[in-house]
């Protein structure tokens, strides 16, 4: 693909003035992004689209028409011209190497890379939460501790009581409280 940026300008021109309603070419383009999107090769294992809203700025993955939504509501998020969340990779200029040393050429981070690296540690993100709430761990000493401190808080002082443990403390701690200090009743 070699017309990047300059045939997306609808991106940017969303509502007629006046905020009367939506363009079509920004209609169009968004079925347009949706489209493509659905053909990275991320979209079945992700279950939907990273969702480039000025919202979401592709940090949550969406159904289709979810994204849609978000972008006729929203708009995108600044300066995404080139869908590299979505698979597209950056236009590479000649100029921009021939101009530089063969020694700094070694140290150029290719844009495709990272952006793998963000969409893994995205995806790795997504699938601890869903782990996450499939398998609960169980407290650690120091917690199951508190909790069993706090379930016996709540037992009866003896069989028959309507008071806790808790509700005790709390009476003796006011009556210790009104006989230290000279509080007329």
């Amino acid at each position: 693909m070699a017309h990047f940026p300059n045939h997306r300008g609808w991106m940017y021109d969303r509502c007629y003035s006046g905020r009367r309603g939506m363009k079509e070419a920004f209609v169009l383009g968004v079925d347009e992004f949706v489209e493509m999107a659905r053909r990275y090769e991320y979209y079945a294992l992700d279950g939907g689209i990273q969702c480039p809203c000025i919202k979401c700025e592709c940090t949550r993955i969406l159904k289709d028409e979810v994204v849609k939504v978000h972008l006729y509501r929203k708009e995108f998020m600044p300066n995404y011209k080139v869908w590299t969340f979505h698979g597209e990779e950056m236009p590479s200029t000649s100029t921009a190497h021939e101009n530089r040393p063969a020694s700094s050429l070694n140290t150029i981070v290719h844009t495709s890379e990272i952006q793998e690296m963000v969409d893994n540690t995205l995806r790795q993100h997504a699938e601890q939460e869903a782990n996450d709430s499939r398998d609960e761990e169980s407290p650690n000493e120091s917690t199951r501790r508190f909790y069993n401190l706090l379930a016996e808080a709540n037992q009866p002082v003896f069989e028959g009581s309507s008071e806790s443990n808790c509700q005790c403390a709390s009476n003796s701690w006011l009556v210790n409280l009104i006989g230290t200090f000279p509080i007329k009743r």
